[in-house]
């Protein structure tokens, strides 16, 4: 690089950077922000009013869909001909920490609602709660009126009243489902603001939860009858009130915010003045910090100047010494960085080739513990699809014979990646013990199993698992359950295949395993007859989310099970058809966990 003669000093260049221009800049600035901050200032107090609506309504409808998501699994574990909750159900509800109270009404011939099932904590509030018949009386008409409710429980800073309906409120057995629901965060979250009033509404402007007692129906009108689902309102003329609101877009509810104009306005106009000060003082500081700074930092320039030189040179070595805690301190402090970066970058390349490298290895070590994808056993017919969410994935299934019995595996560690195939290796581990142990039964292999991971994970990595026993030559089949998604027993073959012929497996229920090392495994009995297939899967698959983030959910995948049975009696047909569902519904989206499919199929009658 030729050096060249330099013109005005850099000294008096910074003197005039750093004082005469910040101080002509900030002086027509503060003239201009200013007369446009008074001029704007209550559109801004309009969008802010707006913006916390908006805020809260999304707060208020993750919660909904968290409440509704733990509530439906609850209700599908609900017997409606007996009038009760499966083992499995009444589990997860102890299980769950945010429930103290679940009940089920359903809709009588003579319009009344009666109480058909319900899964009560043993605390005071809960048993308190489920004896409520005026909260439930007015939580029907509600939740009859919109298809979801939510209010406070009698003023509590902790429980929500949250209830939905099922089916249409013109059916004479609709039901309503109503849940005592710990929610501290948005009650929180509707009386901590000490500017902004908030509240939750429904279509007839009456208040569910918040701060406003103060205002009826009539005021929020202009409200629930807008067309829009979110907006702002000018309401009141002898003491104003800004509104903002934002539909949460289930039940028919909005969030408003409310702040009174004039306080409002009072606060902006305090926050000019401020504004000002700060200014003014910004001005002064600047004057002052422009004389000193115009001196000092000349020198560490210079050495920076004559430190890019040498790294245009290509030398990196280079080390400069820090004199000043400013910006121009923190330069020379990122050219030393900047040295000691290369080098670092340089050895992490290495470092994630040979990662790369190593969980490639651990990918092609985890595809040796599955079987082959599809086999025929004396009468019984087995396929498998597994594919991972990552390089490695933490499901895994396999068949064997034990004895004169087909077993069948299946398996769901939490989480996914090298952690999780660890585990399924020491599940696959433990199985092949057991494979070698004459007329093991499934409980008892489900108890071998579950004292293997307890002792692999010590707990931090569980995994739920289904395991199942065929006799080929009656068809009896025994099985286990460890908190796993339970397996389909399709019946029939030669017909369309509905909703009706699913039969769920849930007579066998139990901890996942690694939870407790002295878990008992019980077991249920069903006896295949000809055409009858199992389909055993991993939760991966009713999390599947297509191009616009939707899940696919159990309904969803169990009409394409019935699709895909219909389709034809072939089992690797059958599966074919489910696999081009479900790629038909991802449309190439990314797995938010391993999907497994095992599906079985029994080819002749049971002797």
């Amino acid at each position: 690089m030729e050096d060249k003669k330099l013109g005005l000093s850099l000294k008096y260049k910074l003197l005039m950077l750093l004082t005469f221009i910040p101080l002509a800049s900030l002086s027509v600035y503060l003239f201009i922000a200013t007369k446009e901050f008074e001029k704007d200032k209550l559109p801004y107090v309009l969008d802010s009013t707006a913006a916390m609506a908006k805020s809260l309504a999304q707060q208020v409808r993750v919660e909904i869909d968290t409440f509704l998501d733990k509530s439906s699994v609850l209700v599908r574990g609900f017997d409606l001909a007996e009038r009760k909750f499966n083992q499995l159900a009444t589990d997860s509800f102890n299980q769950a920490e945010r429930f103290d109270a679940l009940v089920i009404f359903q809709h009588g011939t003579n319009g009344q609602y009666e109480q058909i099932g319900s899964l009560v904590k043993e605390n005071d509030t809960a048993r308190e709660f489920s004896k409520n018949k005026s909260l439930f009386s007015s939580t029907w008409s509600r939740t009859a009126m919109s298809g979801l409710a939510i209010q406070e429980y009698k003023g509590s800073e902790v429980h929500l009243v949250i209830s939905f309906l099922i089916g249409s409120p013109q059916s004479a057995d609709h039901t309503i489902v109503v849940g005592l629901y710990r929610s501290s965060d948005i009650y929180k979250a509707f009386t901590s603001s000490p500017l902004y009033g908030s509240s939750l509404i429904n279509k007839k402007g009456e208040i569910n939860l918040g701060s406003n007692k103060n205002f009826g129906p009539e005021f929020f009108k202009p409200i629930v009858s807008s067309a829009l689902p979110e907006g702002t309102h000018e309401i009141g003329d002898e003491k104003p009130q800004i509104v903002g609101y934002s539909s949460v877009g289930v039940g028919q509810m909005y969030v408003v915010s409310i702040v009174d104009k004039n306080e409002a306005l009072k606060a902006v106009q305090n926050l000019i003045i401020k504004s000002l000060i700060f200014f003014v003082g910004l001005i002064a500081v600047t004057v002052i910090i422009s004389l000193l700074a115009s001196i000092k930092l000349t020198s560490t320039l210079r050495d920076l100047f004559e430190a890019t030189k040498l790294v245009a040179k290509g030398q990196f070595d280079v080390k400069i010494i820090r004199t000043s805690n400013d910006e121009v301190g923190g330069l020379a402090d990122g050219f030393n960085f900047m040295a000691k970066e290369m080098e670092r970058l340089l050895k992490e390349t290495k470092a994630k080739a040979r990662m790369e490298g190593e969980l490639e290895t651990v990918k092609l070590v985890q595809e040796t513990l599955f079987p082959p994808s599809k086999t025929k056993i004396g009468n019984f017919s087995v396929v498998g699809h597994f594919e991972p969410a990552s390089e490695c994935g933490g499901d895994w299934w396999n068949y064997s014979m034990v004895g004169e019995k087909l077993y069948l595996w299946i398996g769901d560690a939490t989480g996914h990646g090298a952690p999780a195939a660890m585990v399924t290796s020491a599940a696959k581990a433990a199985a092949t013990i057991i494979e070698n142990i004459p007329g093991i039964q499934p409980g008892t292999a489900m108890g071998i199993l579950n004292k293997a991971i307890a002792e692999t994970t010590k707990g931090r990595i569980l995994m739920t698992f289904f395991i199942a026993s065929i006799d080929l030559k009656t068809g009896e089949m025994i099985y286990a359950n460890a908190s796993h998604e339970p397996p389909y027993m399709i019946r029939g073959v030669d017909k369309k295949v509905s909703k009706k012929n699913l039969e769920p497996l849930l007579d066998a229920g139990g901890a996942r395993l690694g939870d407790s090392k002295d878990t008992v495994y019980k077991e249920g009995k069903i006896t295949l007859n000809k055409g009858d297939a199992i389909l055993m899967y991993t939760d991966g698959i009713v999390d599947l989310k297509n191009l616009e983030g939707k899940a696919w959910g159990e309904r969803g995948f169990i009409k394409s099970i019935c699709e895909s049975a219909s389709s034809s009696s072939v089992l690797d047909n059958r599966l074919t058809e489910l696999k081009s569902r479900i790629s038909d519904y991802r449309q190439a989206t990314e797995l938010p966990d391993d999907i497994t499919l095992v599906m079985c199929q029994y080819d002749q009658e049971a002797a």
